[in-house]
């Protein structure tokens, strides 16, 4: 098989010789892979052994460039060498400003930077809320918005929590509209609206505690699960005509990852918040919030340090996140995430076709899944095969979030077509029996 390498030797790290000082719950995949990962470049990870392996995963999708990026790395240099941290208007914060806006939202569009993607969600939930006058959000199953006090809910999770009923007051959870006979190389054709989730809505218009809609273009932690394609067409006139406001979560999907700078591009929607994170800025610490000016200015967010954050839009961040956009620009890059994206897709159904362990490959771009089943069920596998498909796929080199049945796929952007047909190789070998 060509590409591979040697089996990789056993793990350098066990749940008893982590150190100490690491609390709360450890991060699944990092327990599930016990690597100890030293260096990275482009689109692989090399571990204190020397190993290297296939970055698949990117920290779910955030080194958007793959690692060691030379004009993202200068660019923190320099930036650093001149100006770290700053609460005053400067000149790396206000060029960044202008060049996000004119990347992918209408000059009317302003921006809030933050450091994290659940703080920009909290800050799109209080701007909805503030401007309209009502707390009402609705949002979807098995959605993820962060983990802080109140979004944490959004997705129906953690209702054991006891803080639950008095967060989940004025939430509306709906059934996600996921596109069940979804094509991942067809998608386009696709003429399915989510009607029943269209008829959950009708059953809220005129509902005058609702404040917004907030919706993830395409479910990430969930899966990669794409929605029916004509959704977001409905769902804007839905919103306009309740006076809703809709909020998209573009964390993931943002920047590139769908082929386009933003989701909604795709969809060919404008909501009326957009959340931005993850790639934004590489793997610096950085996220935004994007709506229209009157939206800002009619809101309590107007005031002033209403938005503040101590770290977010710092010039560091904001140097990194002119990299990122200074790479997406440069001639043929995007053409050439949307061929390996092409590529990739049509690997991911073939596989499906021919292994008894893969189903329902989809995704967008290079925003890609599919899962794990047990071949006797057609049911999501089991945790402990899951378990051994991941250590498979990491002694050949590849390493991907495959130690969960829901199998999602962010490769970098700057991956190669001989890159992903390495991927593909290495998930044949594993995968088809």
């Amino acid at each position: 098989m060509d590409g591979i390498t040697a089996p990789r030797s056993g793990n350098p790290y066990t749940p008893s010789l982590l150190p100490d000082a690491v609390g709360g719950g450890h991060r699944r995949i990092a327990m599930s892979a016990g690597l100890d990962i030293v260096r990275g470049d482009g689109a692989e990870l090399y571990d204190s052994a020397g190993a290297a392996y296939i970055d698949c995963l990117t920290g779910y999708g955030v080194a958007a460039l793959g690692h060691a990026n030379r004009r993202w790395t200068d660019a923190l240099a320099r930036q650093a060498r001149q100006l770290a941290v700053c609460p005053f208007y400067n000149g790396t914060q206000l060029r960044y400003l202008a060049e996000l806006r004119d990347y992918a939202f209408e000059e009317t569009d302003q921006v809030a930077l933050y450091s994290g993607g659940t703080e920009a969600t909290e800050a799109a939930v209080r701007l909805a809320q503030t401007f309209t006058g009502r707390a009402g959000i609705v949002t979807f199953r098995e959605s993820f918005h962060g983990k802080t006090a109140a979004v944490r809910f959004a997705g129906g999770q953690y209702i054991e929590d006891p803080a639950y009923p008095a967060y989940a007051t004025g939430r509306r959870i709906l059934r996600y509209p996921e596109c069940e006979n979804h094509n991942v190389s067809d998608y386009e054709q696709c003429l399915d609206d989510g009607g029943d989730t269209l008829a959950e809505l009708s059953g809220l218009e005129g509902k005058n505690e609702i404040a917004a809609v907030m919706v993830e273009p395409i479910l990430g932690t969930a899966g990669n699960i794409p929605p029916d394609r004509l959704f977001f067409a409905r769902l804007r006139k839905i919103c306009t005509t309740n006076n809703w406001l809709l909020i998209f979560d573009e964390s993931l999907t943002a920047m590139g990852r769908v082929g386009k700078p933003l989701a909604s591009h795709w969809y060919g929607v404008v909501p009326d918040i957009t959340v931005l994170g993850k790639a934004i800025g590489n793997g610096f610490p950085l996220s935004a919030v994007v709506a229209d000016r009157q939206v800002w200015q009619n809101s309590a967010l107007s005031k002033q340090s209403a938005t503040s954050s101590s770290y977010g839009g710092n010039p560091m961040a904001c140097a990194a996140g002119q990299a990122v956009l200074a790479e997406l620009r440069q001639p043929g890059f995007m053409e050439n995430v949307n061929t390996v994206a092409s590529r990739f897709a049509a690997g991911l159904q073939e596989l499906a076709g021919c292994s008894d362990v893969i189903a329902r490959p989809r995704g967008v771009g290079l925003m890609l899944a599919f899962d794990l089943v047990d071949p006797s069920s057609g049911r999501l596998a089991t945790q402990g095969f899951c378990q051994e498909m991941f250590g498979r796929l990491r002694a050949a080199g590849l390493l991907v979030a495959a130690d969960v049945p829901r199998v999602r796929l962010y490769p970098p952007f700057t991956l190669s077509v001989a890159q992903a047909d390495q991927i593909l190789n290495i998930l044949s070998e594993v995968l088809v029996c």
